[in-house]
Parts: structure tokens; C-alpha cells; sequence
């Protein structure tokens, strides 16, 4: 309304560009008044976060979820190899297989 009014009582190509910079530095001193900071207003939703913010946050967190993911996903020498794969069973609280002592020797004869 502010705007509208002036704009027809001054025909002033300033005029626009006076009273939005009028009106920001107008709510940043309510704001400092208040007691308020840029981050609790922005958290409050007064100041709206910035889309590049927003995308960025999205992208690392996108970013942070595929590493992950790589990271936990077994790899084939885990997969192949039988001691890893009964350690992670046992870690995992998987009954483990059981084996006879022929087994075991046999096992450790093959690896030599």
C-alpha cells in the first residue's frame, strides 16, 4: 500500500528502489530491536532460506547417503572369502556353521 501511494504521489525513478531499501533496512531494525538474530528469524520463518541453500543442503546430504551406502555395501572378497563371511555372521548374532575338526584342518591345509 506504502508503496503504491508513494509511487503515485512521486513519479521519481528512484522512488522504487528508495523504499525497497526503505523497507528492508526498516525490518532489519525491527529485528535488532526485538532482539531477534538473522538465524532465529530465519528459523522462526521470517527470512526465507535461500534456494541455493536449500539445494546445496540437499546435494551433500544426497552426496553423504550414496558414500554411505558404498561404504556399507560388501565387497566380492567379503562376499568370497568364508572366514570374513562367518565373522560378519557371528558379529551379526547368526548361528554359525559348525564344523568338524576334519573340516577345519582340511580348511587350513588348503590355504598353506
Amino acid at each position: 500500500v506504502v508503496m503504491v501511494l508513494s509511487m503515485r504521489r512521486w513519479r521519481h525513478f528512484l522512488t522504487m528502489p528508495i523504499l525497497l531499501l526503505g523497507g528492508i533496512s526498516l525490518f532489519y531494525i525491527v529485528l535488532a530491536i526485538s532482539g531477534y538474530g538473522v538465524a532465529e528469524a530465519r528459523a522462526a520463518g521470517f527470512i526465507p532460506v535461500h534456494l541455493g541453500a536449500r539445494i546445496l543442503r540437499s546435494e551433500t546430504a544426497a552426496m553423504a547417503a550414496d558414500q554411505r551406502a558404498r561404504l556399507l555395501t560388501p565387497t566380492n572378497i567379503e562376499k568370497d572369502d568364508d572366514n570374513i563371511a562367518a565373522a560378519m555372521a557371528e558379529v551379526s548374532g547368526a548361528p554359525a556353521k559348525s564344523q568338524s575338526i576334519e573340516e577345519r584342518l582340511a580348511a587350513l591345509k588348503n590355504a598353506a
